[in-house]
Parts: C-alpha cells; structure tokens; sequence
C-alpha cells in the first residue's frame, strides 16, 4: 500500500522537478519530507524484495528522486543511502536471475547475466567508502546502513555463487578431473 501511495502522491518524482507542486511554495524542509517518505519507502519495498520476489512487490524507479540531504535543525546525514539501494536492487535481481533454471552446466557457468550482475556488485563495492565497511562512529542511521552494507554484499556475494556451488553436490562433480 505504501509504495501505491507513493505513486499516486507521485513523491517518486523529486520536488523540485514537479511542476504541479511550484504553486504551492514548498519550503526546503517541506521538499526534504517528500524526498525522505520516498527514500523510507523505497528502501523498504527493497528490502522486502530482496527478501522474497514471490511476494510480487512493485518495485519504485530508482534515479529520479534526489538523495536525502542533511538540513541543520530538521535533519540529520544519512550515508550510504544511495549504495544500500543499488545493493538491494542487486539481490532483486540475483534472485530474479536465480528464479530461472540455466539450460546447461556452461549458461550456469558464463551466463551474460551473472557477469552483470558480478561487475554491478563490484561497482557497489567500488562506490562504497572503505570507512563504512568497518565500524566507527557516526549516527545511528548511518550505523543502520553499514550494518547492512557488512551483511549484505558478502550475502550478494554468496547469493549470486549459489548455483555453481550446486554444482558440486552431483554425483558427477570431481574437482580432480
């Protein structure tokens, strides 16, 4: 229901870019609100994704709403916002990816979509300041988020390597060949 709400209130498009909403004169804090309840929701319809497709949970555009920003007094920072989407996004489509059985041992192997999705995890990586991969001190919803950042790419990881490693419980598989 939520996500539905967010389309129809259409906070999936960033307040500055919506025409619709200039005559009413929104305040900085006000467009701030708008992009948050978009981000709050995003992040977690993505979680609940990534957790299970079968619950069939419209996915939200990712891109179109700017990333939530610190307003001194109002809010506070929030880091890694934009990695734990792109992330969440990733297991979506690892297990979208997983949902489909390969027609041969080579399609598992050197599938064009697992090479994808393995250079988008390293991307991830890539994107994600080293400092938020151990712990340190910073606010709770940062911490939140590397938290989650620690889990879930070793997790996207192990994921997007689970069907090869299916592989080696067939009664076929000798590593010394």
């Amino acid at each position: 229901m939520a996500v539905d709400m967010v389309k129809y209130l259409k906070l999936d498009v960033d307040p500055d870019d919506s025409p619709w909403l200039q005559g009413l004169n929104l305040t900085e804090i006000e467009k701030e609100e708008r992009r948050r309840l978009y981000w709050v929701v995003k992040q977690m319809s993505d979680v609940e994704r990534s957790i299970s497709l079968e619950q069939n949970i419209p996915g939200l555009t990712f891109g179109n709403v700017k990333p939530m920003r610190p307003i001194p007094g109002t809010f506070g920072e929030v880091e890694l916002c934009l990695q734990f989407g792109d992330l969440r996004d990733l297991m979506v489509s690892i297990k979208e990816l997983n949902s489909v059985v390969p027609t041969s041992i080579e399609d598992l192997l050197l599938s064009a979509g697992c090479l994808s999705l393995e250079v988008r995890l390293a991307m991830i990586q890539a994107n994600t300041p080293a400092q938020f991969l151990m712990a340190m001190t910073i606010s709770p919803v940062t911490f939140l988020f590397i938290i989650y950042m620690n889990f879930d790419i070793p997790a996207a990881k192990v994921t997007l390597s689970r069907p090869k490693l299916y592989l080696s419980a067939l009664n076929s598989f000798d590593p010394t060949n």
